[in-house]
């Protein structure tokens, strides 16, 4: 079993096209704020507490609940080679399916394991194609506490080809940037928190700052704003006599989501991110100014309303 987050450091690239990618629905790409960043525990900050009545969110769900979760994904890509515009490059959409039961439920955490059922893109004879091809079957579990923050996850990858492994791993941070953490205080339609947090991935630190809005409440069912900010701390990295030196990034994006208290994950949520990021490649002692903006959307949805 091995952790959701982290990536190998050949899977920089790959990382840099979607580590700073997460939630957004109509994001406009100029002039992308600078998110300071630097590794730190999550924090939610509640700014608003929003209007009367005013209740406790705390997810419910019930142990042997079986989520049936589509996951859809496109990816554009821009890019500019010392100054010079490269191959732009939209990617064929991605589709996955996963199987998630609720295996149980405490006072503090909720225990889940996952198995993809599908995975597919627009054309499966592609060497893309034959790679997801051997994707479902694969498991891992993801822990949530009672108010929806990640806590912790892995993915078995046995037998998977590590190109797999990657897009797997990638797929999972999204995921897990889904699962939208709640406030423990009493919150009514209006509230407003923010949540920032971060994780290192083949040696990259990114980070977000994430704002919910908390637009309907009925009963158990929720409906949220989202609007965030992304940023990567600067490093230097190195693999096989390749060097890599991530100068920054940053993105942001808006969205929305809507689920149940009853549910760990989302019923829906449709999202689109807008993220720039600059790096000097060096091999062979040739150097390489690159400047990659990547334009991600991201569809969710449990199948038949989820449990």
């Amino acid at each position: 079993m091995r952790p959701i987050m982290p990536l190998t450091v050949p899977a920089v690239l790959a990382v840099l096209v979607v580590g700073l990618s997460g939630c957004g629905d109509d994001a406009n790409d100029d002039d992308l704020p600078t998110l300071p960043c630097e590794a730190a525990p999550v924090e939610l900050t509640l700014l608003d507490a929003g209007a009367e009545p005013t209740v406790p969110l705390r997810l419910d769900p019930t142990p042997g609940d079986v989520i049936e979760l589509d996951l859809d994904m496109s990816v554009g890509t821009e890019a500019l080679i010392d100054g010079r515009a490269g191959a732009d490059h939209d990617a064929p959409p991605l589709s996955f399916g996963l199987l998630i039961s609720v295996d149980d439920v405490s006072d503090d955490t909720v225990d889940m394991s996952f198995t993809y059922d599908q995975a597919s893109t627009d054309d499966d004879e592609t060497a893309l194609g034959e790679m997801l091809a051997d994707l479902p079957g694969a498991s891992g579990m993801l822990r949530t506490d009672r108010s929806g923050a990640f806590q912790d996850g892995g993915i078995s990858t046995d037998g998977l080809d590590p190109e797999v492994e990657s897009l797997v791993e990638q797929t999972e941070r999204h995921l897990a940037a889904l699962t939208a953490p709640l406030p423990t205080e009493p919150v009514g339609v209006g509230a407003r928190w923010e949540v920032a947090s971060s994780f290192e991935s083949g040696g990259v630190v990114y980070c977000t700052l994430t704002t919910y809005t908390l637009t309907s409440l009925d009963g158990d069912q929720y409906e949220l704003d989202i609007e965030l900010t992304q940023g990567v701390a600067p490093t230097t990295i190195a693999d096989n006599g390749t060097s890599i030196d991530v100068i920054g990034g940053s993105g942001r994006g808006t969205g929305h989501s809507s689920g149940s208290l009853n549910s760990p994950i989302a019923a829906a949520a449709a999202t689109h991110t807008t993220s720039r990021t600059t790096m000097v490649v060096e091999r062979d002692g040739a150097e390489q100014r690159q400047e990659i903006e990547i334009d991600l959307q991201l569809e969710l949805r449990q199948r038949d309303g989820g449990p």
